[in-house]
């Protein structure tokens, strides 16, 4: 990866405008135990990526001609919710929750693993009051936990004041 962004930087920069892609791995976002040499390698790749996009951003004309940028292989919503359903770890967990952007799969996870107060935060993150309002009803009416059920009515209701707030803003 070092080798390869040296190599081809200057012939990118010569010629105005080009990629590159620097292949990475979940394993770069969450440290797992007896893994740590992988895990860092692949921390680094993402590392050295963004520093050499942003180097290159600071000492370019145009920032846009040349991108670098470290694509993670498991980015797939079902593999991130697994690894948070069946975590040991409660930081494993939650570093896959961070990452999950699917309602549906937080919630999955919500119900099904020992980790359920990490994934309510997690669906905190995404639940906002612009959220859509018939995807909270959907997860209030599949939650089959008192809690993720309890939390999804209190979005409800914060949803619903802020759609009221933003009709009667729009008719003053």
């Amino acid at each position: 990866v070092v080798y390869g962004c040296q190599h081809f930087l200057p012939l990118l920069r010569r010629q105005d405008e080009g990629h590159i892609v620097n292949l990475s791995s979940l394993f770069g976002l969450l440290g797992l135990p007896q893994q740590s040499g992988y895990c860092a390698t692949k921390a680094a790749v993402r590392a050295l990526s963004d520093a050499r996009r942003l180097s290159t951003i600071a000492r370019s004309d145009a920032p846009e001609a040349i991108r670098i940028e470290a694509l993670v292989r498991t980015t797939d919503e079902r593999a991130l919710s697994g690894i948070a359903r069946h975590a040991k770890h409660e930081t494993i967990a939650a570093a896959a929750l961070d990452r999950l952007t699917d309602a549906a799969e937080l919630v999955e996870v919500a119900q099904n693993s020992e980790h359920k107060d990490v994934a309510l935060s997690a669906l905190e993150r995404i639940l906002t009051p612009t959220a859509d309002l018939a995807l909270v009803k959907s997860i209030e009416t599949r939650a089959q936990q008192k809690s993720v059920s309890r939390r999804a009515r209190q979005w409800i209701q914060e949803i619903e004041a802020a759609e009221a707030a933003r009709r009667a803003a729009d008719e003053e």
